[in-house]
């Protein structure tokens, strides 16, 4: 099982609510969306966090969109090479940990020293619609599989696959332990949960 991150770390959602309303789907509010990417950070592996000074603050940002199923089967089909629509995408940046400046200060002597660093994790793409016929078809509410489909995607920009069997289940073991720790049942317990 991967270590879990022990960086302290605030988050920056990015998370546009009003293109994202005009989909006429459920959306999870601002709280959930939080709560739901925090317990994926908590839980996920360590490795991209140590690079972090242990005594700065590090925000981790995490951007969230939603699309139609049209957009989002261009977008499966330009990046997996798959032409159907699917729940999530999710696009790691790659980057390092950002040093934030702070260039106001940056011409006094006797100015604090600002060691607030930015981890910029990545973007996730998720189709409200598809989320809302798989919660039904797996039996789930759409609450519950917006939940698991988030905290899936966190640990895709952290680097976990599920392409073998091995990586399949350790991913979905973690995700069935953060799941657990905020209160949400086993997602996998209906065949049909499992991921493509």
């Amino acid at each position: 099982m991967p270590d879990a991150v022990s960086q302290q770390h605030s988050l920056a959602l990015l998370f546009d609510r009003d293109s994202a309303s005009e989909l006429s789907c459920w959306l999870p509010t601002d709280a959930q969306l939080t709560q739901w990417v925090n317990a994926a950070l908590a839980r996920a592996p360590a490795a991209l966090y140590e690079s972090a000074l242990p005594t700065t603050e590090l925000t981790v940002e995490v951007s969230l969109t939603c699309v139609a199923g049209p957009q989002m089967r261009d977008l499966n089909a330009q990046y997996r090479a798959k032409d159907s629509e699917t729940n999530v995408l999710s696009f790691p940046a790659d980057m390092p940990i950002l040093p934030v400046s702070n260039s106001d200060d940056a011409h006094h002597e006797d100015a604090p020293v600002n060691t607030a660093q930015t981890l910029v994790l990545g973007d996730v793409i998720i189709c409200p619609s598809v989320l809302e016929t798989e919660a039904e078809q797996q039996g789930k509410t759409i609450e519950a599989h917006w939940a698991h489909m988030v905290v899936h995607s966190v640990l895709h920009l952290h680097g976990m696959e599920h392409e073998t069997d091995i990586a399949a289940n350790t991913m979905e073991s973690l995700e069935i332990q953060i799941l657990s720790e905020i209160g949400m049942t086993n997602p996998y317990l209906a065949d049909s949960a499992r991921q493509s």
